[in-house]
């Protein structure tokens, strides 16, 4: 339920108002990888860098063949300076979607 308000919240171009309902949702179902991946893109929107590698890392342990999401935190570390964690991200979201584009 948290999760699916939050999302309805986000869908409005909403930033503060999703990230409670789905910081919930996270805690209450720690095996949900979709929460703390929706969460990582809200922080970005929301200028919190610094919270985004945490919440995707998770997402990201939860379900490893994202690469849209690897791809996601490669970003967030460039921004962050971190480059070899960038690089590495990146490449292997690459690997991971060889025929889709990859925004960055």
């Amino acid at each position: 339920m948290h999760y699916n308000f939050g999302l309805a919240l986000k869908k409005k171009d909403d930033v503060a108002d999703p990230i409670p309902e789905l910081e919930t949702a996270e805690k209450l179902d720690l095996s949900a990888s979709e929460p703390p991946y929706v969460l990582g893109v809200l922080y970005m929107r929301a200028g919190r860098y610094a919270d985004k590698p945490g919440v995707l890392n998770t997402s990201l342990k939860l379900r490893p063949e994202n690469g849209v999401g690897r791809a996601t935190l490669g970003s967030v570390d460039n921004h962050l300076e971190r480059l070899p964690e960038a690089e590495a991200f990146l490449k292997e979201a690459i690997r991971q979607l060889p025929s889709n584009r990859i925004r960055i």
